[in-house]
């Protein structure tokens, strides 16, 4: 018995003298990588609870897991994989930090399998980084130039790496319908290039032929960049589409600086942790038979780790505000009361609750939110970027942010000001800015365009109305380097005199005609100021329709200032620069006024620009171009101009500033949902012979919230009635028929009863 404890288990060793040395000298060479990449060590406990490497969170399967239990019957084991016990340390620890977080180790991994090959251990050594909370491409360019390093600076000349992406795969099963063990299954088959297997599998299978004819090539799918366009050229299916734009965004940033030499593609290649979403790669070089590295991106690992009752409750009070148009947590019970939840158990918090959630939206939550909202999209393509802003009264509370500005309601109190950042190509609010109620707009674009490049966003321009029109502003956007988009009616002589200089070149010519926005417009080019050294286009246009609504107006306004002024005749008054604009006002020697004389010259200018207005942009485009471009604002612009679209009520009541940025934060999650029904809503309408007015937002959902359920004797909650007309229409915007409804009823129903809820819901 002595004799056998000199050795060591099964798929176990010492590593001793040379190396030993060998083995240290290579794990600093990687680490000295990860370290000048800026990350920073981390080092988790071997043993974890069995549940953070649950089939759920799809590390190793469990029958591969050395298990032992504590003194309390508690399942731990052996960690066999670095990533979910980074991913629960980075939860506990690091939620409140500013995101994105860098994280390297060096740690053994303890793997239970029957048999090993090629040098492969039951217990390991494994050198990584995490890179947490950074959605963007060049978070994968970072960690692929990183791996690449670590080859090099170990000593490896002649390596390749791998790069496939499994929301590609993903997309496939997705668009078929598959999941579960024949995913599983599938994976396992395609990884090991089984052709024969996959093709048995699918043959059993009622998918789209299409769809299974991908599937069959995709163990094929392997070479180098050109694979990307085969890949791209065998589907239509989306998230397939995004998976390959990805990859090959990936490559031409990798290209840059040589690293494309090391890299082919694999979109057969696939992993056994199924928590991966996005690019993997693996690393081979010449020797191995197995990886000597591998990894790649999870996206929603880290979210497991997190409250589901904050998330569910952020949700809840988003759609509150929605549906109630209110931001009073007070009256958040009521609602509850009488809707479906996204909390467990449908359970109702407390309006003290309610408030205590806000005051726990931390600053660093809601910047870490929106770095990773914005880090989500392409940010190399061009986008057009709509900027509005308004204010809130305060009326409770010492809040930092309350101060006293331009209110646009109950003018004297103190407000808070808020602004937002929408992508006009992508149909998207992107970010929001909270800030002192002193703060002008004008002000506070500089340090938002200041700002924006922190996002990571490269080609910008944004569309702005004529508030923003200012040679201080351009000057600063060309600093910036971002194009713009402005309306410029009547903001100085230099745009009425180009009006009046232009009139009657344009206005009947059939080649101007914009019929669908009923104008004609016409572009020329000129510096905007003294000092401009850039030539602008400026698009001048003319409506017909304005023309008489304007010069109605104009005249009218005329009317009733000569009748004032009139009336006033033999009195000692004074009139204002409203009236001396127009009119020669006279007077006796004694300051006695005696009649007003119009300065004709005057009116007949302001006459002559009824139905004019005027574009600037500072790249070439035609007017047709500038005008659409200007007029795709009006999404953001009817989202944002209700008042009770964005922050719900006209005022705001908090008593704490966390509580501040809590309430904002969640409405500005409320304004991206509202966002998505308002776009679904306008699509369908399109679709119709004749377009609805049912089909905004507040007509959607006052006409969604006839539908009732009631319960009955038997406590089972039923439909009150059938779905209307209207509402199946509404329904068709979101994908949904009446049979989604009695579905959902009847979850509904059952999470209730399971609840033990006795209150009658809607």
């Amino acid at each position: 018995m002595k004799k056998d404890l000199l050795h060591t288990p099964e798929g176990v060793r010492d590593i001793y003298s040379t190396e030993c040395v060998e083995k240290k000298i290579i794990e600093n060479k990687l680490h000295d990588v990860c370290r000048l990449y800026g990350y920073n060590d981390i080092q988790t406990p071997s043993i974890e609870y069995f549940d953070v490497f649950s089939k759920e969170r799809g590390s190793v399967p469990s029958n591969e897991m050395f298990k032992l239990f504590d003194r309390y019957g508690n399942t731990l084991v052996l960690r066999p994989d670095m990533t979910p016990s980074i991913a629960r340390a980075a939860a506990k620890y690091f939620e409140d930090h500013i995101l994105p977080i860098k994280l390297c180790y060096v740690s053994n991994t303890f793997i239970n399998v029957s048999k090993y090959y090629q040098g492969r251990l039951k217990e390991n050594t494994v050198i990584g980084a995490e890179l947490i909370d950074d959605a963007s491409i060049d978070a994968d360019y970072e960690i692929i130039c990183m791996v690449i390093d670590c080859m090099k600076n170990a000593g490896l000349t002649e390596f390749q790496v791998e790069l496939g992406n499994v929301a590609y795969y993903n997309g496939l099963l997705k668009d078929a319908g598959i999941k579960g063990d024949t995913y599983e299954e599938l994976l396992n088959l395609i990884n090991e290039k089984n052709y024969i297997g996959v093709e048995e599998i699918l043959t059993n299978l009622n998918i789209d032929k299409n769809t299974a004819k991908v599937l069959l090539e995709l163990p094929q799918l392997f070479g180098q960049a050109e694979v990307l366009d085969k890949a791209r050229s065998l589907t239509n299916i989306p998230e397939c589409i995004e998976a390959v734009d990805r990859l090959t965004n990936l490559y031409e940033l990798l290209k840059i600086n040589g690293y494309d030499k090391y890299v082919s593609f694999d979109l057969g290649e696939l992993s056994n942790h199924t928590y991966y979403t996005g690019i993997i790669f693996h690393a081979f070089t010449f020797g191995t038979g197995e990886p000597i590295a591998s990894g790649g991106r999870y996206d929603k690992l880290l979210g497991q780790f997190f409250s589901e009752r904050d998330m569910a409750l952020l949700l809840d009070l988003a759609s509150y505000s929605i549906v109630e148009e209110s931001n009073v947590a007070q009256h958040y019970p009521d609602y509850a009361y009488n809707h479906p939840l996204y909390s467990s158990g449908m359970k109702i918090y407390s309006d003290a609750s309610v408030s205590d959630f806000f005051k726990s939206i931390t600053k660093d939550k809601s910047t870490g939110f929106l770095n990773e909202w914005n880090a989500k999209r392409n940010r190399r393509e061009r986008i057009y970027i709509s900027y509005d802003s308004t204010n809130k009264n305060c009326q409770a509370g010492e809040i930092e942010l309350a101060e006293f500005g331009h209110a646009k309601t109950d003018i004297g109190s103190a407000i808070i000001n808020y602004s937002v950042g929408y992508d006009l190509k992508n149909k998207e609010p992107l970010f929001y800015e909270a800030y002192p109620g002193s703060i002008n707009d004008v002000s506070q674009l500089r340090t938002m365009l200041g700002k924006i490049t922190g996002y990571g966003y490269k080609k910008i321009g944004f569309i702005l109305d004529r508030g923003y029109f200012s040679r201080g502003n351009i000057r600063y956007l060309d600093e910036c380097g971002y194009s713009f988009v402005i309306m410029a009616k009547g903001m100085s002589s230099f745009i009425s005199d180009l009006i009046l200089e232009n009139k009657g070149t344009f206005e009947n010519k059939r080649s101007c005609d914009m019929n669908a926005y009923g104008v004609y417009g016409k572009t020329v080019q000129r510096t905007l100021f003294e000092g401009d050294e850039k030539k602008r286009y400026i698009h001048i246009y003319h409506s017909i329709s304005k023309d008489a609504d304007e010069r109605e107006h104009f005249e009218n306004a005329l009317r009733e200032r000569t009748a004032l002024l009139m009336s006033h005749q033999n009195e000692t008054v004074e009139f204002g620069s409203a009236y001396e604009k127009y009119f020669y006002l006279h007077y006796d020697k004694d300051g006695v006024f005696l009649y007003p004389e119009e300065k004709t010259t005057v009116t007949e200018r302001e006459i002559s620009l009824c139905g004019y207005f005027v574009i600037i942009t500072s790249e070439r485009m035609t007017a047709k171009e500038a005008l659409h471009l200007y007029k795709s604002r009006d999404v953001s612009e009817k989202l944002f101009a209700s008042d009770k679209s964005f922050l719900g009520n006209k005022s705001m009541r908090s008593h704490t500033n966390e509580g501040v940025e809590g309430r904002i934060f969640t409405q500005f999650i409320a304004l991206i949902i509202r966002n998505k029904i308002y776009t679904a809503l306008q699509e369908e309408n399109e679709k119709l012979e004749k377009k609805q007015n049912y089909m905004t937002v507040p007509a959607a959902i006052r006409e969604l919230e006839k539908i009732e359920m009631t319960r009955q004797t038997d406590n089972v909650y039923r439909l009150d009635h059938a779905v209307t007309a209207k509402q199946k229409k509404i329904l068709e915007a979101f994908g949904m028929n009446e049979g989604n409804i009695t579905y959902r009823a009847g979850e509904i129903s059952n999470t209730l009863k399971k609840s033990n809820i006795q209150k009658e819901r809607r």
